[in-house]
């Protein structure tokens, strides 16, 4: 995950769990799961 070089902290709502997360954290997502930001813009990478 990576966002702005900023922001240090950011908030993903996956599977309509919110969660703090930082640049570089790994999310293991599953067929059908919803991931959106609620923070920031956030990149999948």
């Amino acid at each position: 995950l990576k966002t702005q070089d900023a922001v240090d902290e950011f908030k993903i709502r996956i599977s309509g769990y919110v969660r703090s997360y930082r640049h570089g954290d790994k999310v293991i997502l599953h067929a059908g799961d919803e991931i959106e930001a609620t923070s920031s813009d956030v990149i999948l990478a």
